[in-house]
């Protein structure tokens, strides 16, 4: 039997030069991850100018997980470096920001099509 308290998977870095790092998250981004997500996150985004998360590899994702990363994006703002998606959100992500509200799958108006809304395309991904 397998204990749901375990440690999650580490984040993974995939590519890392001087100037960005690319960083697959993995399995769930939920409260029970979210301060060993954060340090690991964190570290990262300290080591570069430019942070790229993938996030295609989520099976779980929470508001917490949502917030996390909002506010690492937020931290790279302050210190003048950029943190976005490798794609647009899917998947759980897309899951947790529908049922979080940043899609609105209504007729009309931002995110009707089901993407994530926002001013600043943060969910869409780096094109």
């Amino acid at each position: 039997m397998t204990d749901r308290m375990a440690e999650p998977p580490p984040t993974a870095v995939v590519n890392q030069d001087r100037q960005g790092t690319v960083v697959a998250l993995t399995g769930q981004l939920t409260i029970n991850e979210a301060d060993t997500r954060r340090t690991e996150l964190a570290a990262s985004l300290s080591s570069s100018a430019e942070l790229m998360l993938d996030v295609g590899g989520l099976d779980d994702v929470d508001i917490a997980g949502l917030q996390l990363l909002i506010a690492l994006r937020r931290s790279g703002e302050r210190a003048g470096k950029l943190v976005a998606l490798t794609a647009r959100a899917e998947g759980a992500l897309l899951a947790a920001l529908t049922a979080a509200g940043f899609c609105d799958p209504g007729e009309g108006g931002p995110g009707s099509d089901g993407r994530p809304s926002g001013p600043d395309g943060f969910w869409d991904g780096r094109t």
